[in-house]
């Protein structure tokens, strides 16, 4: 995921991609996964246990160009899924609003609609990783007959610019549906927290999507500790804070929300 740039630095974000096609890498093949979700448990309803399957495009290895990770699946998102899996059914709801950043294949996102929340938003910022997000997202309309409008593949640049071009391209995909400004219950991140230059970015667009009550979501493996410092001194500056809600090794899934006043 890159961040906003300026203009002059757009172009340069283009020459990059096209210097990354001769280490491209598009071979992508179909991978099965099987998750067992907790559907149920309020008051009024049992908890029941439901074994699905998700079948997605993506790479077993990743390109060789560092900006195409997102062609594959890393460990913090399957780590994502399994809290999502045990705990959709308490985070989701008809009215919820769901954005994934910097979503490569797609599976978190896809995962939490099947909680059947208001809309769901996957988003990405690299564009050729875009093209099997778009295909992700078709797959998944497709096995669960849903009208496009409710799941959509959006591109993103971190920041306000870039939020300003993802509400257009919303309201674009869904004409009948107020999308414009609108503000997102859940945000999910897998894995999108190594690149120290691109954290702001990144904090600043949670807090210009991120309804009054949301969280976000973000699972990562530890890999520099300068990067984590620095996340949580933007997270502080935005009027956020962080809950650690898991760990396993060097894998953490935090919870960011509104600091209370």
């Amino acid at each position: 995921m890159k961040r906003e740039n300026e203009d002059e630095e757009v172009e340069s974000e283009d020459e990059s991609e096209g210097m990354s096609q001769l280490f491209l890498n598009d071979h992508y093949t179909p991978h099965k996964f099987r998750f067992e979700v907790v559907k149920g448990g309020s008051s009024e309803e049992k908890e029941v246990k439901e074994e699905i399957v998700m079948e997605l495009l993506l790479l077993s290895s990743a390109s060789t160009d560092f900006d195409l990770t997102g062609q594959v699946l890393w460990p913090a998102a399957r780590f994502l899924c399994s809290y999502l899996s045990t705990h959709g059914h308490s985070l989701v709801h008809p009215s919820t609003n769901i954005l994934e950043l910097g979503a490569g294949v797609g599976l978190c996102g896809l995962l939490a609609d099947y909680f059947n929340p208001n809309i769901t938003v996957l988003t990405e910022g690299n564009k050729e990783v875009m093209k099997i997000l778009s295909q992700n997202v078709q797959i998944h309309l497709d096995a669960h007959h849903k009208p496009n409008h409710k799941v959509q593949a959006i591109h993103l640049w971190w920041g306000e610019k870039g939020v300003g071009n993802m509400y257009k391209q919303m309201k674009a995909s869904d004409e009948h549906t107020n999308t414009e400004n609108i503000k997102f219950d859940l945000v999910l991140g897998s894995d999108i927290i190594f690149w120290e230059d691109y954290l702001e970015d990144l904090i600043k667009t949670v807090s210009m999507v991120m309804s009054d009550k949301g969280q976000f979501l973000c699972a990562y493996f530890s890999r520099s500790l300068n990067a984590e410092k620095k996340l949580w001194q933007w997270v502080e500056q935005y009027g956020l804070c962080k809950t650690l809600i898991q760990q396993e090794s060097n894998l953490y899934l935090v919870s960011i929300s509104w600091r209370q006043k």
